[in-house]
């Protein structure tokens, strides 16, 4: 990825931040955005078809979301926009991991959680419209 096609992708996630940060209630939050050229990895492995990660820290308002900037510029505005909702639904769901029991797979009811929400907040933005 040359730097201005990075720029370019970085600009379409800068611009759904605007639009969405507010709306979605996250002016307490305090979110780092990492944005990734290569070999974007997930708990230090190597995950190159990931679109974003979520790591938050519910306790303290705190969180860091990771972009795959290769695969940012794979998708349509659509798709990028519901994806970047999705990843700050994890934000609000989070902390239901804790006391999770050993072996019980969360993170597949987790996602279409944060999937569904993204829809939600998505289609109650488009009503509005």
């Amino acid at each position: 990825m040359t730097d201005a096609e990075y720029r370019t992708q970085k600009k379409r996630l800068d611009a759904l931040r605007k639009r969405w940060y507010f709306r979605l209630g996250l002016g307490w939050w305090k979110i780092t955005y990492r944005y990734v050229k290569d070999e974007f990895t997930v708990d230090g492995h190597l995950e190159p078809g990931t679109l974003a990660t979520c790591e938050a820290d519910w306790r303290y308002l705190k969180a860091r979301i990771d972009w795959n900037m290769l695969r940012v510029a794979d998708h349509d505005d659509d798709y990028l926009e519901e994806a970047f909702v999705h990843e700050h639904m994890h934000l609000f769901v989070d902390e239901l991991r804790e006391g999770v029991e050993p072996g019980f797979d969360h993170l597949v009811h987790e996602e279409r959680v944060c999937t569904q929400l993204a829809r939600a907040f998505i289609w109650t933005r488009q009503a509005k419209n």
